[in-house]
């Protein structure tokens, strides 16, 4: 049996196919186990010591792990479906959204920025940083942000503030979070829509904002308005843009991709048992679930191990 991803859902499903006899194989491209828990938290929230220690007691099961392993780059998902009973895609939401505003191109992304300074050579930021987003992820960049100045800049001025399409009463953050961040200085611009990246001379000058009418339409869809002629200047020197992520879907072939269902909410359509539209393809996790945590995604994974057993014992 495969799992492709080894994040919370990934590594649960392994555990408890493991504790019910199967062979397990995890594929990862990290160099770790946790997913998005091992690149996302800074150290200071999660230590990657104690996601080590939970993978390396799922390996000492029995649970094959193939790290630094990118599916449809170093191993096809062909061979993967061709040589497994069953596949479960547990590889979550990695891609980080754009806002596509004028030069978005200049600003940094906030899963490849959160990931370079928990298990990369870190990132050299500026002395004000405008981080774009409302959600717990704009939170840990930008509270990671302040942190890597304070480190870079000992005794200078710098400041780090938010800027979010959401005002206070729907920001998608926690409550916690927000009271975190605040605490520690953090500036929030909430109510405000990002318009253009200013650049002079190929160098960050800040952003310009637009005031948001409202975020959703009569029919609670995702569709923002603006009131165009009330703009904000934010001076800034570096900008983070954290509006969320998508899965890449990218390793599945086409021939197979188009066969897997998705719902409105472009979710992977799964049955009572986790499994989807492709024959002996179960998934769960980020890119099942609306609501993005490592609960839902464990819980995911306890249903579809249940269900990859009923399959497996050829009630298929």
């Amino acid at each position: 049996f495969a799992v492709i991803g080894a994040g919370p859902g990934g590594l649960s499903v392994a555990y408890f196919l493991k504790l019910k006899g199967y062979e397990v194989t995890v594929f990862d491209s990290l160099p770790g186990g946790g997913g998005m828990m091992r690149i996302g938290p800074p150290l200071y929230r999660l230590p990657i010591e104690s996601i080590d220690k939970d993978v390396n007691y799922i390996a000492s099961l029995g649970v094959k792990f193939k790290f630094n392993t990118t599916v449809g780059k170093d191993i096809s998902f062909e061979e993967i479906y061709k040589n497994y009973d069953a596949v479960y895609l547990g590889i979550g939401t990695t891609v980080s959204r754009s806002t596509h505003v004028k030069n978005s191109d200049k600003a940094y992304s906030a899963l490849p920025f959160l990931k370079e300074n928990k298990i990369g050579k870190g990132v050299k930021v500026g002395r004000e940083i405008i981080v774009i987003g409302g959600g717990n992820v704009a939170m840990d960049v930008a509270r990671e942000a302040l942190r890597l100045q304070h480190i870079q800049y000992p005794g200078e001025k710098v400041v780090t503030k938010t800027v979010s399409l959401e005002d206070w009463d729907i920001m998608p953050a926690t409550k916690e979070e927000i009271e975190e961040a605040k605490a520690e200085g953090i500036q929030f611009n909430p109510g405000w829509g990002p318009k253009e990246i200013k650049v002079e001379d190929g160098k960050v000058k800040g952003l310009l904002c637009m005031k948001v009418k409202s975020v959703f339409d009569e029919q609670g869809r995702f569709r923002p308005t603006f009131y165009e002629e009330k703009e904000m200047f934010l001076e800034g020197d570096m900008v983070i843009e954290a509006i969320g992520q998508v899965p890449d879907f990218s390793f599945i072939p086409k021939e197979l991709f188009d066969k897997l269902e998705f719902t409105p909410r472009k979710k992977v359509k799964i049955d009572e048992n986790g499994k989807t539209s492709l024959p002996k393809v179960f998934a769960g996790g980020d890119i099942v679930n609306l609501n993005l945590d490592a609960v839902t995604a464990i819980a995911d994974a306890k249903r579809a191990a249940e269900g990859i057993d009923l399959y497996l014992k050829g009630d298929k």
